[in-house]
């Protein structure tokens, strides 16, 4: 291995898997040159989950570390993500990881096998900081923000979903979203039978009617079993319903990359 290591600060306002994905590229550049990867994160209000808390025994390519307790050393370079864009190493590599590095009680939450010839859904909803007061029921405001947001499910329900062949001729949909209320207004639209994590701990905000536990640990590993089964539907859509419903979604990037729970002759 090369004497010289890097290393990559995690962006501290992500989310769990917007710091997965620039690891994967991170660590495919730190391997391309042989090289070792440490990686500085710590756990915050953007992520209650921490990659040492899904992962352990990592191999002598890749160390993680928490950024409160130690800082790179001046013999170590920086190893910048921006702009690239690195889908073969990084689906070799999410692979490798979970299925060598997962925590042993991560595999047990993870243990969801979604039915064979499943189509997916994931409606991306918009980020945010929780604050102020939590309520059982959505609010007004987060009445009129589904409102806005129906007509963007809407139209991707009849432009993107319901002439997609995949869709056409699955046996049956799984359905995601942080957001509980689109989960819930695409249940009643769609004419099959709908799988969704059961287990999930909503509660409405006053605002877009957000889980008000998505960026704690309970609220990261709802999204890490979401993230699973979503791997393993024959195909799968996604949509976000903010800009316009044109902003990308790199937690559906990351299931398509993610193979290794997938049944389907694919």
């Amino acid at each position: 291995m090369n004497k010289t290591e890097y290393y990559f600060k995690i962006d501290l306002a992500k989310g769990f898997c917007d710091r997965l994905d620039h690891l994967l590229k991170a660590w495919s550049v730190a391997r391309s040159k042989g090289s070792k990867l440490n990686v500085y994160e710590q756990k915050n209000i953007y992520c209650g989950l921490s990659l040492l808390d899904v992962f352990e025994n990592l191999d002598d390519t890749i160390e993680v570390h928490d950024i409160n307790k130690c800082q790179p050393s001046a013999s170590m370079e920086l190893i910048s993500t921006k702009g690239l864009y690195l889908h073969k190493e990084s689906k070799k590599l999410i692979n490798y990881l979970f299925q060598n590095f997962l925590k042993e009680n991560i595999k047990n939450v993870l243990n969801f096998n979604i039915p064979i010839n499943t189509f997916g859904i994931h409606i991306r909803a918009g980020d945010q900081i929780l604050t102020g007061e939590h309520s059982s029921e959505p609010s007004r405001v987060a009445f009129e923000n589904q409102i806005e947001s129906n007509k963007i499910i809407d139209d991707f329900l009849e432009n993107e979903i319901k002439n997609n062949q995949s869709f056409l001729n699955c046996n049956s949909v799984f359905i995601c979203s942080s957001n509980l209320l689109f989960e819930q207004y695409l249940i009643k639209k769609i004419d099959k039978k709908i799988i969704t994590n059961e287990k999930k701990c909503h509660k409405f905000t006053k605002k877009k009617g957000m889980s008000t536990i998505r960026g704690t640990e309970e609220g990261m590993i709802e999204a890490l079993i979401d993230l699973v089964c979503l791997s393993q539907c024959i195909n799968s859509v996604s949509k976000s319903t903010w800009a316009n419903g044109n902003y990308e979604s790199r937690f559906h990037d990351l299931s398509r990359m993610l193979t290794i729970f997938n049944k389907n002759d694919i």
